[in-house]
């Protein structure tokens, strides 16, 4: 993802400025709403994933990734 990004950082003096409108509009879009609309299937590999970085202590915060992920599936699934 870091080469990508930086890909992304260095086209930015090139772009037709349409094509920074858009990709300024994403990152605003990204930021006001990080966690977009996933799959079920989706959900459920974010948080196997964040269960496993919980279990090798790699995340201090994984319970409040967990909970978040939780909360904004059964928002997603109720509304």
């Amino acid at each position: 993802m870091t080469v990508s990004l930086e890909s992304v950082i260095s086209a930015i003096p090139t772009m037709e400025p349409a094509d920074f409108d858009a990709l300024a509009r994403a990152v605003l879009q990204r930021i006001n709403d990080p966690m977009t609309p996933l799959t079920e299937a989706q959900w459920a590999e974010k948080l196997d994933h964040s269960i496993a970085q919980a279990e090798r202590g790699e995340r201090r915060d994984a319970a409040e990734v967990i909970e978040r992920i939780r909360s904004k599936y059964h928002r997603e699934k109720v509304g």
